[in-house]
């Protein structure tokens, strides 16, 4: 049964109960939704990114003259971010 008289013909009848049930699917159904065709990062360049990230960590250490006195971590701090900011670049780039 209806929630509602919609037709205000003052009973809730089988005219209500359609009309409620087509606002019910209009309301549920997600037509605005289309997926994005491509998107987000393959799996080579997740894995890609990762390692490029470490190696891209470890030449900031070096350049900022760390070494063996170079707390762990900062070193996976810097991993974390510059993983991060590769894989960002290889999303927009599609790769």
């Amino acid at each position: 049964m209806a929630f509602h008289d919609w037709n205000h013909d003052g009973k809730k009848n089988f005219t209500d109960d359609f009309i409620e049930y087509q606002i019910y699917k209009k309301s549920t159904s997600n037509s605005n939704y289309t997926p994005r065709s491509g998107g987000g990062i393959s799996t080579f360049g997740a894995i890609v990114a990762t390692i490029g990230g470490l190696f891209l960590a470890a030449a900031i250490v070096a350049l900022l003259g760390g070494g063996e006195d170079t707390p762990v971590l900062i070193t996976i701090i810097l991993w974390v971010v510059c993983g991060a900011g590769l894989s960002v670049w290889f999303d927009n780039v599609g790769f």
